[in-house]
């Protein structure tokens, strides 16, 4: 199973794990930041917001599917922040280069 894990963590001053799990938020965003001034060539997207603990996991039934959806939230992304200035700016690679 292909798995992507995000979260937080808030540690003790000595570097161990915390006891205050209640003041953790978990969250997950995707987006791109352009060079407009007035960021409207930037944009995101959330894929996760405020999960109490911090901690989460998405899972796929296998690798493809889980590039597949992926690339769908960049294809979103870039769908999102729409033509921009940037040079060559639809020829932004896909993660991993493919």
């Amino acid at each position: 199973m292909a798995y992507l894990s995000g979260g937080g963590l808030l540690l003790s001053e000595d570097g161990q794990d915390s006891i205050h799990l209640d003041r953790l938020k978990g969250f997950l965003h995707i987006g791109f930041h352009g060079r407009a001034p007035d960021m409207r060539d930037s944009g995101d997207i959330t894929i996760v917001d405020d999960i109490a603990g911090g901690q989460f996991d998405l899972s796929w039934c296998s690798l493809q599917c889980m590039r597949q959806w992926l690339v769908q939230l960049v294809d979103r992304v870039d769908a999102k922040i729409g033509p921009t200035d940037e040079p060559n700016a639809g020829d932004r690679p896909h993660p991993g280069g493919v």
